[in-house]
């Protein structure tokens, strides 16, 4: 009996792949590690810059809170990692065209992107090369680069990888720029609301240091005028001993009284006043003091020391409050508000000066004649301006038309001013710190002033802080 033949099917094998695919196999891998390298150097790099640490510091938004920053960590992680994992599939060709699309998706996505990257840390570049070399966004700019050179190699290499899968490659790569693009977008959109409400919140505590930084001004100012109208209606008895010595009934000329109780620990929010009399040398009384608004912390926006003394101007520490300021920066003690700027007399007298060039040198009837800052309290009297806290009077002399004289006299004694001021027919200004008008015998005001200057003459030492 002769037996049929018996035949033998092989089963189906996969071809090994060439030679050529494992360069791109191990090529791919390479660019994936050197990839994370270069992208975690120019983070690093750029968020150690000092033109970043310096803005961060000086910011009034506390930036993105952590857990926005882990997500968005996470969600770049992800097509990042399942690409590399499946990238090692070797034995399964189809996994390994999938991570091959991901990583075209993830990478292509970026290249388009890297422009506006480049842009942004080139822009930040020159605007920091204004203060030196910044050495931490140049690496940043170099790390850039490298990772945009590395995309390129990643990108060619999971062509070739994932040709053998183009539906797998193509899917992947589609859904991979799907779900980033979207992605993406939905971050940034919960970032932006995460930054409106803390840009309201800085605005609200803005405000509230603006409203600190103005009640301890105007009790400075009160206590202030205050002291010198004491002083101005008896002068032989010097200043104070303290401000418990004050008159109880004592009033400005707009009717604040005189709250001693300012200095009170807690009654001006955020800050301590002290007073402290000077004694003159020659004799037992006190011929000056100075009164001192000091902020209990320090960093809160233009929350500064306040300072006065007899000479009624009071002085500011400009940026004492920056908790991290630039080399060489240092606070400026700098006269809030300037009484004689805020006035504007100066500015009058120039006008009148103009019309008389004009004119022959006649100078005007009356200020209606220079149609200067029409007066939305006007009055009957057409040589009377009010311009702020001041009331500008134009005084022609009666004996003579061609002389005359400017006056401003502060109508918000110990509030919005201390100063009046009083403009000489010869150009001179003379001013008072007294609730009065000035008149051509009170003193003149500093040549440092005089000629827009700063006044050398206060020297009182910066506090500490």
């Amino acid at each position: 009996m002769v037996s049929a033949p018996r035949t033998t099917t092989l089963a189906p094998t996969v071809p090994p792949l060439a030679p050529t695919s494992a360069v791109w196999r191990i090529g791919i891998r390479i660019g994936f590690v050197l990839a994370f390298i270069a992208a975690y150097a120019m983070i690093f790099f750029f968020a150690t810059a000092p033109a970043t640490l310096h803005d961060r510091a000086n910011s009034q938004l506390p930036g993105a809170p952590h857990s926005l920053l882990v997500l968005e960590a996470s969600f770049l992680l992800l097509p990042f990692l399942t690409a590399f994992v499946l990238l090692f599939q070797t034995s399964r060709q189809t996994l390994m065209a999938t991570g091959s699309g991901i990583a075209v998706g993830f990478f292509g996505l970026f290249l388009l992107v890297s422009p506006f990257v480049f842009l942004s840390l080139f822009m930040i570049l020159g605007l920091s090369g204004s203060h030196g070399a910044d050495p931490g966004l140049s690496r940043a700019m170099l790390a850039l680069f490298a990772l945009i050179a590395i995309s390129v190699w990643i990108i060619v290499c999971a062509v070739f990888n994932g040709k053998s899968r183009w539906v797998a490659f193509v899917i992947a790569a589609f859904i991979t720029m799907v779900y980033l693009s979207a992605g993406w977008g939905r971050m940034r959109t919960s970032e932006y609301h995460v930054e409106q409400k803390q840009r309201r919140a800085a605005e609200a505590t803005s405000v509230a240091a603006l409203k600190t930084n103005y009640d301890a001004h105007r009790a400075v100012a009160l206590l202030a005028g205050c002291l010198i109208e004491y002083h101005a209606a008896h002068p032989k008895r010097g200043f104070p001993a303290s401000l418990n010595a004050l008159p109880p009934d004592l009033h400005l000329p707009s009717g604040a009284a005189c709250d001693t109780s300012l200095v009170n620990p807690g009654a001006v929010s955020d800050y301590t006043l002290t007073y402290t009399p000077q004694q003159d040398s020659a004799t037992t009384s006190f011929s000056d003091f100075r009164l001192l608004a000091m902020p209990l912390h320090k960093g809160r926006m233009r929350v500064d020391p306040i300072a006065v003394d007899s000479r009624g101007r009071i002085f500011v520490y400009a940026g004492w409050w920056v908790t991290n300021p630039e080399p060489l920066f240092a606070p400026s003690l700098t006269a809030t508000p300037d009484d004689l700027w805020a006035s504007q007399v100066r500015s009058l007298r120039s006008e009148i000066d103009y019309f008389m060039k004009n004119n022959g040198g006649t100078p005007p009837a009356s200020l209606l004649n220079l149609g200067w800052h029409p007066d939305p309290n006007a009055t009957s009297d057409s040589h009377v301006l009010h311009v702020g806290s001041y009331e500008l009077k134009y005084l022609p002399a009666a004996s003579d038309p061609a002389r005359f004289s400017v006056s401003a006299v502060c109508q918000s004694y110990g509030d919005a001013c201390i100063r009046s001021f009083f403009i000489d027919q010869a150009g001179e200004i003379h001013q008072t710190i007294e609730p009065r008008p000035a008149t051509p015998t009170d003193p003149l005001i500093p040549d440092c002033e005089k000629y827009a200057q700063t006044c050398r003459d206060i020297d009182w030492p910066q506090p500490p802080g």
